[in-house]
């Protein structure tokens, strides 16, 4: 990651210069100099919003949202974890916000154009929580009139590739051909790949783009800030995904 790249060419800065700062010779200190300045200018690149907002259009861009109706009917939809938050209610008790991609989901399963709602097995991430993020969405999902046999979740994962291992035996389980991917467009093509490297008989289902970082003066687009740090860090993470073996 940029921030990881960044902090062990400073590091490197930093020991080449203790260990030739008795030295004679400069070649030592300037190799220092010059992966001191490279570590300084990739935690700029990286944490400015030029750079997020380009790395997120690149990996957000071959995976568009469709309307409902230009979907075709599939045997299941596939609510990848990590889409909900954790909230806490007013009586201390944790609940979740179901997010976009439960909630696209949910259009696909109402319009009749998904016979099963599957659902992930991951953690609900609410400090303490026994339940996991689908068990909160299973009950979400029946409160709106979905069967419960038409929702299913998967035993417990932990990284995406746990999930595609899931559907890929839930889906030869059930003799699924057509299986959603329900997902943001900047993760589906990393979530989308590994799916059907085990087998998935998976296609893609885009719940949406990730929201703009604010709105700013031009100008203060070439100051770096975190919002932008952490978009490029995200992006970089899916790129990265899609070129692993």
């Amino acid at each position: 990651m940029p921030v990881g790249i960044s902090l062990e060419l400073g590091i490197a800065a930093l020991l080449l210069i203790i260990l030739f700062r008795k030295q004679a010779r400069p070649i030592g200190r300037r190799i220092a100099c010059a992966l001191g300045i490279v570590s300084i200018l990739i935690l700029y690149a990286s944490s400015i919003r030029l750079t997020a907002e380009g790395l997120t259009a690149f990996v957000e861009r071959d995976y568009p949202p469709l309307p409902i109706d230009r979907i075709e009917p599939v045997d299941a939809v596939f609510v990848l974890g990590g889409g909900s938050v954790p909230i806490r209610r007013r009586d201390g008790s944790f609940g979740l916000e179901t997010g976009p991609r439960f909630e696209a989901a949910m259009e696909l399963v109402s319009a009749n154009r998904a016979r099963m709602l599957v659902l992930s097995g991951c953690g609900s991430q609410a400090p303490g929580d026994p339940r996991g993020e689908g068990d909160h969405l299973r009950d979400q999902a029946l409160r709106r009139g979905v069967d419960a046999e038409r929702i299913l979740i998967t035993p417990f994962v932990r990284t995406t590739g746990d999930e595609a291992r899931a559907i890929a035996e839930l889906s030869k389980q059930h003799g699924w051909s057509r299986v959603a991917i329900a997902t943001d467009a900047g993760h589906m093509g990393r979530a989308l790949a590994l799916a059907r490297a085990e087998g998935a008989p998976a296609v893609p289902f885009t719940t949406g783009y990730d929201p703009p970082l604010p709105a700013q003066p031009a100008l203060l687009g070439w100051l770096p800030t975190a919002a932008a740090l952490h978009r490029t860090t995200q992006a970089w993470h899916e790129i990265l995904g899609r070129l692993a073996p």
